[in-house]
């Protein structure tokens, strides 16, 4: 079976075809592509090494033996300033430098020591050597200061400071001194600094010695690089020119081959739905086939998305499979739109239902004898209700104000008490009820609205500032919706508004009825008063004059007495 697939492939091959002749310019670049990548790894790899070889060994030599340098020199620097002032200081850092810096480059070195060339290799033991005499060397003038020079120097000063000190002993102090300072300038001289000459020459041939290297293999990396870009830029050239010329073969096949796709795309992206285009008889033929179950596609969801247009949600659509994203998506689109509309349905029944109870309460006269008749018939019938019952509070207790029931008026007489029944319990509890399972005898025993069995009892509170204005209660064959019970609970919120507004209207009244009686009242006492005091000043007036005649007359006789 492989073999006859193979024999088949071999018969269909042919550069007339898109894909073979692709097929050779993947071959082409790739046979090109790896040579060149074949001699840029050679390259870079040889490159590499040299450039390691620079980092890991010419640099960090050069800066070792810099290092050993610029070490011994403090050496020599120190041992002089102990020579020179006598402080032990410097002989301590003599040995502290000799100790962190000298001896520790060295210890470097001789870990780049197998990386050098044989004759750095000599060096590299020729200088260890030396330093190691450097050292002893450099103790050996130490001893000599510390057993010689510095006793005379001390008595010198002693002299120097003292007013009783010989003469001809300082002079002979000074003189022994000079001959001391001599004999150790000699030895500097002799062994110090030839032993100092010699290792600074040999570490100076190391460090020339790598510098040459490190010269040597930077020309080098820059002959490899430009041998790299000249090869980078004769494969680039060669590149070009073959796929120029085969990118030439190829588009001008592939411009005739694609045109017919192209052109049902550009009218399919300009919004235009074409007719079918022809089928090919090249690989391009499977596109042409999709284009056109794109355009069935596109046509059968541009009458879809018409339908919706119009309202006709029950239009039917076919989505392609699963990842039909615009297949889906208009469906979504219809099942939200519905779901839309209805709610809009729904937000508008319940407007207009407020709006029509709003023109019912500023039309009927408040409290007339028809008011709560008229309110409770027209939510019965607005929500679709078979019974209804409006109880308001009176006394602390709530009254039967209106009932209807059956597309009619029922004149009843009832009185409910706080926490009697469901009604009664809604007023204490200021909450709604709304019951799906209603028993057989709930309207006869508890409601009072008939005996008709409902499927669905609502009774809701009229609640306005945390206080109970009363209760409206509503019976239906069929159950409540959600937007039916909203509708009830901002009915019952205008209704609880109204009802206290017409309370407070009447007890004002009968306030203002009786701050009338009262005031006729007091007017009455006052006309009374004001009588009863004319009187009471007649009789005083007349009292006094009584009196005036009473004592008249005492004084008459008091004076027919004398």
């Amino acid at each position: 079976m492989s073999i006859f697939k193979l024999n088949q492939h071999i018969r269909d091959f042919s550069l007339k075809k898109i894909i073979p002749k692709i097929g050779v310019m993947i071959v082409l670049f790739l046979t090109i592509l790896t040579g060149y990548t074949i001699g840029i790894y050679i390259q870079n790899k040889k490159s590499l090494e040299v450039v390691n070889r620079i980092e890991d060994v010419r640099i960090p030599v050069r800066a070792i033996v810099n290092e050993i340098l610029i070490g011994t020199s403090k050496l020599a620097a120190n041992q002089r300033g102990y020579f020179m002032s006598g402080d032990i200081k410097y002989k301590g850092e003599r040995l502290e430098i000799w100790e962190k810096e000298v001896a520790f480059q060295v210890k470097r070195l001789l870990e780049f020591q197998k990386d050098l060339s044989a004759t750095d290799q000599e060096n590299v033991n020729v200088v260890i050597v030396k330093l190691n005499q450097y050292k002893v060397v450099q103790d050996e003038l130490e001893q000599f200061y510390d057993e010689n020079i510095a006793p005379v120097q001390n008595r010198i000063q002693l002299a120097q400071a003292s007013d009783t000190a010989s003469k001809d002993a300082l002079l002979a102090d000074l003189l022994q001194k000079a001959k001391l300072d001599h004999e150790l300038h000699e030895l500097i001289y002799n062994k110090s600094r030839k032993l100092r000459q010699d290792y600074q020459k040999i570490l100076q041939t190391i460090k020339d010695t790598q510098e040459k290297d490190l010269h040597v293999e930077t020309e080098q990396i820059n002959t490899e690089i430009m041998v790299t870009n000249s090869v980078m830029i004769s494969a680039l050239i060669i590149a070009t020119i073959v796929w120029a010329g085969l990118g030439y073969l190829v588009s001008r096949s592939l411009k005739k081959s694609i045109q017919k796709p192209v052109d049902m795309l550009t009218k399919l992206q300009a919004g235009e739905l074409p007719d079918d285009v022809q089928p090919s008889e090249d690989e391009l033929n499977a596109i042409i086939a999709a284009g056109n179950k794109v355009i069935h596609n596109m046509k059968s969801a541009s009458l879809f998305a018409k339908n919706i247009g119009e309202g006709n949600f029950d239009h039917t659509f076919h989505v392609s499979g699963e990842n039909d994203v615009l297949g889906n998506s208009l469906i979504q689109m219809r099942d939200k739109l519905q779901q839309v509309t209805l709610e809009d349905k729904k937000r508008n029944w319940i407007t207009h239902g407020l709006a029509e109870l709003g023109d019912i309460l500023r039309k009927t006269e408040h409290m007339s004898g028809d008011f709560y008749a008229t309110i409770v018939s027209f939510i019965v019938k607005y929500v679709n209700a078979n019974q209804g019952g409006l109880f308001v509070t009176q006394n602390n207790q709530l009254e039967l104000m209106a009932c209807y029931a059956f597309n009619r008026r029922k004149y009843l007489t009832k009185t409910v008490q706080p926490g009697e029944g469901l009604v009664g319990q809604a007023y204490l509890e200021k909450e709604f009820i709304f019951l799906k399972e209603v028993p057989v005898e709930y309207l006869r025993v508890t409601s009072g609205l008939g005996d008709a069995p409902p499927r669905c009892i609502l009774i809701c509170p009229l609640v306005l500032k945390d206080q109970v204005y009363g209760i409206l209660e509503l019976a239906s064959f069929t159950v409540f919706g959600e937007h039916q019970i909203e509708l009830v609970k901002k009915l019952c919120e205008q209704l609880a508004s109204v009802v206290s507004t017409e309370q407070i209207n009447q007890q004002t009244a009968r306030l203002l009825l009786a701050s009338q009686q009262q005031a006729e009242e007091l007017r009455a006492q006052e006309e009374e008063m004001r009588q009863n005091m004319e009187e009471l000043a007649a009789t005083q007036e007349e009292m006094f004059r009584k009196e005036q005649e009473y004592l008249n007359r005492i004084r008459e006789l008091e004076e027919k007495t004398v």
